[in-house]
C-alpha cells in the first residue's frame, strides 16, 4: 500500500509541476494582457493556499487520518492537473476569466 502511494505522489507531482513549468509561457503567448506580476500572482496562489490551509489541516488531521489525508490530497492534485490543462479552452478574448479560473485553480 504504501508503495503505491509513494508512486502515486511521484506520477502526480511529476504531472503537476511539468503543467505549471509552462503554464507563463503558455500564457505569454495567447494572452498579452496578462503581464509578468500577473502571472507571478497566479503561481504564488498555489503557497499562499498552502500558508492559509496548514494550521486547518492540523486540526483536521486526527479527525480524517494520515492516509485519508493523503488520498485526498492526490485527488485535487489530479483535479487541479486537469483544470490547468483544460484552461486551453478559454477564448483568447477571454482573458480575465482565464486569470480568475487559473487563480482559483492554483489555489486549490
Amino acid at each position: 500500500m504504501m508503495a503505491s502511494i509513494l508512486a502515486a505522489m511521484v506520477v502526480c507531482g511529476t504531472l503537476y509541476l511539468s503543467i505549471t513549468a509552462f503554464f507563463p509561457l503558455y500564457v505569454k503567448q495567447n494572452f498579452s494582457e496578462i503581464d509578468t506580476t500577473m502571472i507571478a500572482i497566479c503561481m504564488s496562489a498555489f503557497e499562499a493556499a498552502g500558508v492559509l490551509s496548514g494550521p486547518i489541516h492540523a486540526v483536521t488531521l486526527s479527525k480524517i487520518g494520515r492516509k485519508n489525508s493523503i488520498i485526498i490530497g492526490h485527488f485535487l492534485i489530479l483535479l487541479t492537473t486537469m483544470g490547468l490543462g483544460l484552461l486551453s479552452l478559454i477564448e483568447a478574448t477571454e482573458w480575465k476569466t482565464f486569470y480568475a479560473v487559473a487563480c482559483a485553480i492554483r489555489f486549490v
